[in-house]
């Protein structure tokens, strides 16, 4: 292991916030991606060395042990359950009105311009849609493999408009794709009573936020999207109007956390031979 490691939530933001790493370091560092849960304990090897945790961040009790045991410590995030745990760190960005990939594009590159793919995908995972084209290019990014070397040459394709018009199409033709599939989704979900609100449930593995806010268009205050992860984990993402219904508050009292109207949750469970118990009722 380098003495520079890089910890990414394993997602397009926080691979983006990565790739802002990579542009700056290169092979001098190791990048280990994670998932976004509260109940994760870290990797065991981070001793005496320098880490960058983008798109998120441990408890309060493990980001302590962290930072007593390596030489530097940035939390570069955004999600409202990581705000007090950020602040245990060497150096920390935290702001809720932007992504982790800005975030960490602004700070390993402060005079630099902002890439356009950045700035897709922070429009996207704010769930902002302010460029016109985040939908198409965000739709591409699904097919692509988190590689940097892949993401550098999107990056350098986005920035003309030439090149840029073949992401566009390619995007719609996947989007005609996707949309069929979400509504498809959408028709198999349930009605539960999760933590005292009405929600809506499904098993899907793909598409979480474009089907938890098409379960919220359809009249549900939580949009609940599950599936079982290796025979052993019940992974569940959360999706509401964040004016509502805070659902970070709900993902924290399982594990979890999140954004005000996306977090998400695992549970364990030891048996792979037995059904996980749902954290929710069927009406």
């Amino acid at each position: 292991m380098k003495s520079i490691v890089v910890l990414y939530h394993n997602d397009g933001d926080g691979f983006g916030g990565a790739w802002a790493a990579w542009k700056k370091f290169k092979n001098k560092a190791s990048y280990i991606p994670v998932e976004y849960n509260n109940k994760n304990e870290p990797p065991e090897f981070l001793k005496d060395k320098e880490i960058y945790l983008i798109d998120v961040c441990y408890s309060v009790k493990q980001m302590g042990k962290i930072l007593a045991e390596n030489k530097k410590v940035v939390v570069l995030d955004h999600h409202e359950t990581s705000r007090q745990a950020s602040k245990i760190s060497t150096e920390h960005r935290f702001e809720i009105k932007s992504s982790a990939a800005i975030l960490a594009w602004r700070y390993f590159h402060p005079k630099k311009k902002i890439p356009k793919l950045l700035s897709y995908i922070n429009d996207f995972d704010l769930w902002l849609f302010k460029l016109k084209e985040t939908k198409q290019i965000s739709a591409v990014l699904e097919i692509y493999n988190n590689k940097f070397e892949a993401w550098e040459k999107v990056a350098k394709d986005l920035e003309n408009s030439r090149t840029r018009k073949k992401y566009l199409e390619q995007g719609d033709v996947i989007l005609k794709y996707q949309n069929k599939l979400v509504n498809f989704i959408i028709r198999q979900a349930i009605p539960v009573d999760f933590e005292g609100k009405k929600a809506l449930a499904v098993n899907s593995n793909i598409l979480e936020s474009e089907v938890g806010n098409g379960l919220i268009q359809q009249g549900a205050e939580v949009g609940i999207i599950w599936f079982i992860k290796n025979s052993s984990q019940l992974k569940v993402s959360l999706r509401s109007n964040p004016k509502k219904i805070d659902v970070s508050k709900l993902a924290l009292r399982h594990g979890g956390g999140g954004h005000k109207g996306a977090a998400g949750f695992t549970i364990k469970f030891k048996d792979e031979f037995l059904f996980p118990v749902f954290p929710w009722k069927i009406k």
